[in-house]
């Protein structure tokens, strides 16, 4: 059976992460990477592009290294233009299926989210700075990827919508 690559994308509090871990534990010979999972290997790392482009440059090499052993990989990050071409190349290599989905939510669904995750983990987010993650995630294209509005599902009806997807 040819490997999965799934890449998930979204606004923070979409629901990529929770999503991502059920796929996993769902899936067969599966691994979730995510973006926020990989910058926290450097310490002291921020949500900067350079340590975001760190950080890519080690999910590169992580696909490529599980696709190439068949491995099935789930991907949750904020995936750009030039990075969404690299992991096709890299799936194409590997003769790996590629499927993408937008999880999507309004803007203050998401803020109330996120919020409640930081009463959750005693961190409580910036606003400043989710208002400015929230626009440059919405002018992406995402004509390519499967949307899922997050408002309707929860997260294990979203994964089963997912694995329905792509069997």
């Amino acid at each position: 059976m040819k490997p999965k690559l799934i890449l998930l994308d979204g606004a923070r509090g979409a629901g990529k992460s929770s999503v991502s871990v059920i796929l996993k534990e769902k899936m067969e010979n599966t691994v979730f990477v995510g973006l926020d999972m990989i910058r926290n290997l450097i310490t002291k790392s921020k949500a900067t592009d350079d340590f975001n482009a760190i950080a890519f440059d080690a999910i590169f090499s992580i696909t490529d290294s599980f696709l190439s052993n068949n491995i099935n990989i789930v991907i949750d990050s904020g995936i750009t233009k030039e990075r969404d071409k690299k992991l096709k190349d890299i799936a194409i290599k590997h003769n790996a299926d590629v499927f993408m989905f937008y999880l999507s939510a309004p803007k203050e669904v998401l803020w109330e989210r996120i919020q409640k995750r930081g009463e959750e983990r005693n961190m409580m987010p910036n606003r400043e700075r989710f208002d400015y993650t929230y626009s440059m995630q919405q002018s992406k294209d995402f004509s390519e990827y499967t949307e899922i509005d997050t408002t309707k599902l929860n997260p294990k009806e979203i994964s089963d919508l997912i694995l329905t997807k792509i069997s």
